[in-house]
């Protein structure tokens, strides 16, 4: 189970998010529903690093994520996991 990911944090405004990220291809981005966390694409994650850069992020105040009280905006989330873990701002990326 996630055999070919990093564990990693990247720093963003106000905290940390936790992501693993592994594999090769086009970034996948991979986001949990509520209540959960990373590990609910645990059984497919793997076999998505075939084909893709899959990223996991763990959303603020969930999993391995800090806690960062009066900001529950999904959106703003997104944002600031994709500047910061996506390099090229012209690479093509897929979410699901």
């Amino acid at each position: 189970m996630f055999k070919n990911f990093e564990k990693k944090f990247q720093k963003v405004n106000k905290g940390k998010i936790f992501y693993r990220i592994g594999g090769f291809g086009p970034p996948l981005l991979l986001l949990h529903g509520y209540p959960q966390n990373h590990f609910m694409w645990h059984q497919i994650a793997d076999e998505l690093t075939k084909n893709f850069t899959v990223i996991l992020p763990d959303l603020r105040g969930y999993g391995q994520s800090f806690v960062i009280k009066g900001d529950s905006q999904l959106f703003s989330q997104m944002q600031m996991i994709i500047r910061k873990v996506i390099s090229n701002p012209n690479q093509m990326l897929l979410l699901a």
